[in-house]
């Protein structure tokens, strides 16, 4: 992995959550109660899990491959911190990542089936830590290859050609492939989908994959950077000495510092902003507006011993702080929003966050659905109603840009469908996609796209991304000159107009 990669990925990778463990020795003599014993099957997730009377499995599967990612000793307590059993006893919805018991984001649901699918009786590939365990690159490659083709939503969209990029790295890979050479090759395949949700993860942490559907800021500032130097991009590896990369990281930096600098401009003076969450969440008002900066959709609460846990602590603190936010805001005739350098994170905060926007109850701000072989699951509609005790329902732009991501773009789709917002910037990013993960045998992590996200039209909205009502350009070089926030200004004179005409 070259310096220039390496740089890459410090400067944009973004970590989401991982699951915690739980400790199994105290578990031994516990029971699974038997109405949630059995195997249950996630159509579209290549995710199947086996439920004794004591053990919790999950195998990830392709048509050739299986193999098991999570194993635990459990009981009927922590089982209900992991899944929710139906009514009727025959599906199951999964907990981990989509909230708290009181307030979640559409599940992943799993079936209850007779039998593991068959290339999970055909026998269980070993993975690293197991028992008869050896490294295969080949083995790593073609389960990758596979798990892209049966799960990945959409080659078409890009107009890539798997199989052929397939081919031209496999009669490459040999048993003395390096992992550093296996993820360059898997880079090769993917590049082309240009997909910031698709990870490539070594097993030291880093992520191989730095591709995107429209440029990210910080892409463009080393750009910017590389033109005022007179350097060629990509910035060849042999002009990467440690100073270059001070400068070009200081540079980055001062910039970014810079956009911040420029906004706390429109406050009236630096003592009215006030943040919280560890600068998630800012504040401030300018005479008859506010201005409300959401600087991420995760974050919230540090993790706890379960998701589900993490989860309520998160939106508990959540809704303390928008009490706060909303509560000193609530005089203002018009509140700007501003999500533009929202990395994303989990749609429980997104939805959190929208419902207390939104003016009707059982509003459709969205739907979803995954890729399921030639056809796609069942589609799940996300509807929010009114939540929390300060609501703030008077005229709002939401102010958005290419460096809107993930569950930050599922947030500003959702607002959009109120009437009362206004979205001002950028095209979002495009990716609105979760993230389904798999761990290969060598462990190496990768992730990719598998679901549809639809607005309440119908319209996909992956790699279009969310359009503003009005565009206009996030921090240009220009702006920066003048120490001016387009953006701000346009939101300003919308907001303006509208108290005057009401």
């Amino acid at each position: 992995m070259n310096k220039f990669k390496i740089l890459s990925v410090s400067l944009i990778s973004m970590t989401l959550l991982a699951c915690s463990d739980n400790d199994s020795s105290k578990h031994s003599d516990q029971k699974i109660s038997q109405e949630y014993q059995g195997v249950w099957h996630a159509s579209g997730y290549g995710s199947v899990i086996k439920i004794t009377e004591s053990d919790y499995t999950e195998f990830k599967f392709s048509s050739t491959y299986c193999f098991a990612e999570k194993s635990e000793d459990i009981d009927n307590e922590d089982l209900k911190k992991l899944v929710a059993l139906s009514d009727n006893k025959q599906s199951l919805s999964l907990l981990e990542g989509y909230g708290s018991l009181a307030f979640s984001a559409p599940k992943r649901m799993y079936s209850k089936v007779t039998a593991l699918p068959d290339s999970c009786i055909q026998g269980i590939i070993p993975v690293s830590g197991d028992i008869g365990y050896e490294p295969d690159a080949t083995l790593d490659l073609a389960i990758f290859h596979q798990l892209f083709k049966e799960y990945y939503f959409s080659f078409e969209s890009k107009n890539v050609d798997f199989d052929a990029l397939y081919n031209d790295v496999a009669p490459l890979v040999t048993t003395d492939t390096t992992e550093d050479q296996l993820l360059d090759y898997m880079t090769y395949m993917t590049a082309p989908l240009e997909d910031t949700h698709i990870g490539l993860i070594s097993t030291d942490g880093i992520d191989f994959n730095s591709t995107s559907n429209r440029s990210y800021i910080i892409t463009d500032l080393i750009s910017e950077f590389a033109a005022l130097n007179g350097l060629p991009l990509p910035i060849p590896e042999e002009y990467l000495d440690d100073l270059l990369i001070e400068e070009l990281e200081s540079y980055v930096s001062d910039m970014l510092n810079l956009q911040w600098e420029i906004i706390t401009n429109y406050a009236e003076s630096g003592d009215d902003i006030k943040i919280a969450a560890n600068g998630l969440i800012r504040w401030f008002q300018n005479d008859e507006l506010g201005y409300l900066y959401i600087g991420g959709m995760s974050g919230y609460a540090e993790e706890q011993d379960t998701d589900i846990e993490t989860a309520r602590l998160a939106l508990e603190n959540l809704d303390s702080i928008m009490d706060q936010a909303l509560s000193e805001l609530a005089n203002t005739k018009g509140l700007i929003i501003d999500i533009r350098t929202n990395p994303g994170g989990n749609d429980y905060i997104s939805l959190a966050l929208a419902s207390r926007f939104v003016t009707q109850n059982d509003t459709h701000v969205y739907s979803k659905q995954a890729r399921d072989g030639d056809g796609v699951t069942p589609l799940i509609e996300a509807r929010i109603s009114p939540k929390g005790n300060i609501l703030y329902q008077k005229p709002i732009v939401l102010l958005t840009s290419n460096n809107t991501v993930s569950a930050a773009e599922v947030f500003a789709l959702s607002m959009q469908q109120l009437p009362h917002v206004t979205l001002v910037g950028e095209t979002t990013q495009g990716a609105l996609s979760d993230m389904l993960d798999f761990t290969l045998p060598s462990g190496i992590e990768i992730t990719l796209s598998n679901e549809y996200y639809y607005s309440p039209q119908g319209k996909w909205m992956e790699f279009i991304g969310i359009e503003p009502d009005y565009e206009i350009e996030f921090f240009s070089q220009e702006q920066r000159i003048l120490e001016l926030d387009s953006g701000i200004e346009l939101a300003a004179e919308i907001l303006l107009e509208a108290g005057a005409n009401n």
